[in-house]
Formats: C-alpha cells, structure tokens, sequence
C-alpha cells in the first residue's frame, strides 16, 4: 500500500495534539505524521519532542490553517495525502479503507470519508 502523508496542522492547542498523533497512527499501516506548529506560543514544542515517529515542522510566525497545510505538503514524502486538524481523530484503519477504495478506482481523484460523530468537547 503506498505511503499516506498525514497532515495536522496546530496553533496553541497542545491538549488536544496527543489524541490527533494518536488517531493518525491507528488509521493506516503506511503513514507518515507531519505535524506543523503555526507558530504556537505555549508547550506546543515541547508535547511534539515527546511523540515518537513525527516529521515536526515549526513556523515561527503564526500564518493560518492554510499556509500550515501547504507548508505539512512541503515537508511530506507520502504519495498520498490527508489532512487531520488537531480537534479531530481519525477512526482506526480509516486510511487503509480510503486507498483500498481510491486505487480500485483509476479514475478517481480524491477519496473522503463523512464525520463519524462531532462534540463540542475537547476530551
């Protein structure tokens, strides 16, 4: 199965980062984890140094979700992408199922998956 560059950008948010890094890991058998800090102020730094088996990438200047993203696809090496926002988690095998899906259809671009379930709580 080919490599699935998975993408988190985060700014300020180190509570939630362990739960998304964790998702990310159960949701493929060939990932990669980019997490991107957008400049956070706080021990976003610190949270990513403790997870194991990341590509961190650090903006010192916050510049938004987007530019994050862009800057995660630069520094993937993946032949596919995804992109996890750090309140989110991915659902265990999710990415498997996806390019099972994608590579039985040469004619697809893009493979999504709908919201499992969405709370306003962070834990």
């Amino acid at each position: 199965m080919a490599l699935t560059s998975i993408i988190i950008p985060t700014h300020d948010r180190p509570q939630l980062l362990t739960r998304a890094v964790e998702s990310a890991r159960e949701a493929g058998t060939e990932i990669e984890i980019v997490v991107v800090d957008d400049g956070s102020t706080d021990e976003t730094r610190s949270v990513c140094a403790s997870l194991r088996d990341i590509v961190y990438v650090r903006l010192e200047e916050r510049h938004g979700v987007g530019y994050a993203r862009a800057a995660g696809n630069a520094a993937s090496t993946g032949a596919y992408i995804s992109f996890l926002d750090d309140d989110d988690a991915r659902l265990p095998g999710s990415i498997d199922r996806q390019l099972e899906i994608l590579e039985a259809s040469p004619d697809a671009a893009l493979v999504y998956g709908q919201i499992y379930r969405a709370t306003q709580g962070l834990a």
